[in-house]
């Protein structure tokens, strides 16, 4: 009696421990989740696009738009045909002339208003917020952009440019900021911003907080080549929004977390694959940090989060599938997808139910028919 009364006050203790270190850090609840459901093999057709290798793909519907990362290509953009795999045409040309920027940010979504495919994209270098119109870019065989506002990313005590920018509605973005070392020894790194912010004025309306202060580094040697993850990652993540852009999804690269923030109300919640895993692993124990959630696709149902869950800068089963897991949007795990190859970005068709995974610096795509 006396041994077990011994352990249950031992799990107390280590789990008081662990939800004051998380406390610390994150501002919502974390729930731990059971990973019991059963798996769904989902078996891939492959096929590679002339010109498609090296950056990220985007995909709507049976568009696959492509960010190349040459530094020779003349458009930020180039859009293929996924019926026929063929190239309908570049877009988005960088430069200093009429109607071009020299770097434009990634795509963070895309929407539709009045039947016509649009997204947000920002040009950092000439501080302006655009409005591609892909729709009409396609009917007219060159780029249309509806809206450019001026649009600087210094102010309110940014340290850094936007680097994700969701349409909310005709006057709302959310507005995500990426962390920054602000030390050359990364012993002080700024904490991402979320806000809601309006279009034509600039102006924050609201900001919404998930995180209370940075992981420490505890004196870490950043420059050194044994440092297998530098500060300014410790809270790497991926982004997307509901289709009816209530709520965001944060999946995070090196915790076994996604959290939900709902955009109404501010209110975050966090959700854990794993109860012996938290925030003080970055402090303490940074080699046994593990890649975590890589990638993330969602619909008005669910969150389709990909899951690597290797350890950092071990190659050895970097030829091993990859696992999808399936939360609805109050964080509940209803489903695991095991996608059979090795990915690190997915997108999904919402009108023919395929999920589309892509490996950065491969030739290959994968489809998965879901509603097999």
């Amino acid at each position: 009696m006396g041994k077990l009364l011994f352990y249950v006050f031992l799990f107390l203790l280590v789990s008081c421990d662990l939800n004051y270190v998380d406390n610390d850090y994150f501002i919502g609840n974390i729930n731990v989740i059971e990973d019991s459901v059963s798996v769904k093999n989902v078996r891939s057709q492959s096929f590679a696009i002339e010109g498609v290798y090296n950056g990220p793909v985007f995909v709507y519907d049976s568009l696959l738009i492509y960010y190349p990362l040459n530094r020779t290509a003349t458009s930020s953009y180039e859009i293929y045909n996924l019926k026929d795999l063929s190239l309908i045409g570049e877009f988005c040309g960088k430069g200093v002339g009429p109607n071009e920027i020299v770097a434009f940010t990634t795509i963070s979504h895309f929407y539709k208003e009045n039947g016509e495919l649009k997204t947000l994209l920002y040009g950092a270098n000439e501080k302006k917020l655009v409005e591609w119109n892909i729709s009409k870019s396609l009917a007219k065989h060159t780029t249309v952009f509806d809206r450019i506002v001026s649009y600087d990313w210094d102010v309110d005590k940014h340290v850094t440019v936007y680097n994700k920018l969701f349409r909310l509605n005709t006057d709302t973005i959310l507005a995500i900021t990426p962390t920054v070392p602000l030390t050359l020894d990364q012993e002080l790194v700024s904490l991402p911003l979320y806000e809601k912010r309006t279009i034509e004025t600039n102006k924050q309306v609201k900001l919404y907080d998930i995180f209370h202060k940075y992981p420490e580094n505890n004196g870490l040697n950043v420059h050194s080549s044994y440092n297998i993850l530098p500060p300014e990652r410790f809270l790497e993540s991926f982004y997307c929004i509901k289709p009816d852009c209530s709520k965001m999804v944060q999946v995070m690269m090196f915790m076994p977390q996604i959290n939900i923030l709902d955009l109404q109300s501010g209110e975050v919640n966090g959700f854990r694959l794993n109860s012996s895993v938290n925030f003080s692993v970055f402090r303490k124990n940074i080699e046994k940090v593990n890649y975590c959630f890589t990638g993330v696709a969602v619909d008005d149902e669910f969150i389709y989060a990909l899951y690597w869950g290797r350890k950092i800068k071990d190659d050895s089963d970097k030829k091993r599938s990859c696992i999808v897991y399936v939360f609805n949007w109050a964080g509940v795990l209803v489903n695991k997808i095991d996608l059979e190859n090795y990915v690190n970005q997915i997108f999904l068709d919402e009108k023919n139910n395929i999920l589309y995974g892509r490996e950065y610096t491969s030739d290959y795509i994968y489809s998965y028919d879901l509603s097999v």
